[in-house]
């Protein structure tokens, strides 16, 4: 993804692929009640493969935390209400985001 401007395109592109096959999913289990999409996504999915074990790690935590549904449903108490696990889980975001954003923009701290 982070290769260059096509790579980062491509992968933001994604989203309409997401949508063309849901689109096609749904209308398959419920033909004729949906309109059709104003138009096709083209490109392919992009196979994106993690450098090491801790971005490996992070990629495992950071979905929890994206998808963390059936987590807060089957322990609320875990999460939901635990102060230390949300200051944790802050911390690991801003540690996973850090190295993405520094990819793309040049960061400059001023005092």
């Amino acid at each position: 993804m982070s290769k260059g401007s096509k790579e980062a395109a491509d992968f933001l592109h994604e989203a309409n692929i997401d949508i063309q096959e849901l689109h096609a999913k749904m209308d398959k289990a419920f033909p004729g009640a949906l309109q059709p999409l104003p138009a096709n996504a083209a490109g392919n999915r992009i196979e994106l493969k993690r450098t090491g074990d801790e971005e490996d790690y992070d990629f495992k935590l950071c979905s929890k935390l994206i998808h963390p549904t059936a987590l807060m449903l089957n322990h609320p108490e875990a999460t939901i209400t635990n102060q230390a696990n949300k200051k944790y889980l802050a911390v690991e975001v801003l540690f996973y985001a850090w190295p993405i954003v520094n990819r793309f923009h040049d960061l400059v701290w001023h005092d």
